[in-house]
């Protein structure tokens, strides 16, 4: 039988950050996400930058070797097992402080403030999910059911470098007894379109003003939808009207962000 497969660099990834923010956290026993694309829920918060070195994990599995009588090796038993993470929080907020520090520990004065308490009281665990774009047609969601900061690094205060805040996490099993899991799903490609077609008015509608609009139940048009309310097919052909450039994004959520961002700028450029 011949072998199967072959070398495919379509298949090599660099893992990029999702637009936005890609590191999430919410308090333990929020709903976890089952799957690469659903919405999060309201109780996420995201951690802000990170570091360029990103997001990495680290598994330790340590395995006995066992002898017969005689000293042949018969086999091995796992005796170890354990999955770290490590990234760098590049944001000072209450929120982070409080993944690092404590939440007890880290008291808000109400004024925009805090005070931070050092102590050796135990931290929190909490749910992590880091959402990844892999090129331009798949996107990763790695989540973590119960996560704890184990360890963090030196904290600099001087001149020349950021404050920064480098922590491992240690993972801790699910009921399913996964430590976390990667979701991978791919995300269809725009579809080219032609502007104009045989619509005498363009893609644009009548108004010329590149939302579509379809007549009311009296004929009328009826209001432009709005950017929110549409679907990421109408998001990637009115940002292809405006010349707005959305290479690599494949979320709904970046789509309108990177929208909203390009029309801020066009608008402080023309004032």
């Amino acid at each position: 039988m011949a072998a199967t497969g072959s070398n495919n660099n379509d298949n090599v990834y660099a893992a990029k950050p999702r637009v936005g923010g890609a590191v999430f956290t919410a308090p333990l026993g929020t709903p976890v996400p089952t799957d690469a694309v659903g919405e999060l829920a309201e109780a996420f918060t995201c951690v802000g930058y990170i570091s360029a070195d990103g997001f990495a994990t680290s598994n330790t599995r340590k395995s006995e070797t066992k002898q017969a009588w005689g000293g042949d090796t018969v086999g091995s038993s796992q005796s170890e097992y354990a999955d770290t993470a490590t990234l760098e929080m590049l944001e000072t907020t209450a929120a982070n402080l409080r993944l690092v520090y404590g939440d007890d520990n880290v008291i808000e004065d109400g004024r925009g403030g805090w005070r931070v308490r050092h102590n050796s009281k135990e931290l929190e665990s909490h749910v992590w999910v880091v959402e990844q774009l892999l090129g331009a047609d798949k996107v990763m969601r790695t989540v973590i059911d119960k996560a704890q900061v184990s360890e963090i690094e030196e904290v600099k205060r001087n001149n020349e470098d950021f404050m920064s805040y480098k922590v491992t996490l240690a993972m801790f099993s699910n009921l399913d007894g996964d430590t976390y899991n990667d979701y991978v799903a791919v995300v269809a490609p725009p579809e080219p379109s032609e502007p104009g077609g045989d619509d005498p008015e363009g893609p644009t509608g009548p108004d010329g003003g590149g939302q579509p609009s379809a007549p009311g139940g009296d004929g009328e048009p009826v209001a432009p939808k709005a950017l929110d309310d549409m679907t990421v097919e109408e998001l990637r052909a009115y940002a292809a009207e405006r010349s707005i450039d959305l290479t690599g994004l494949a979320l709904k959520a970046d789509i309108l962000a990177a929208i909203k961002a390009a029309e801020g700028q066009q608008e402080g450029g023309d004032e």
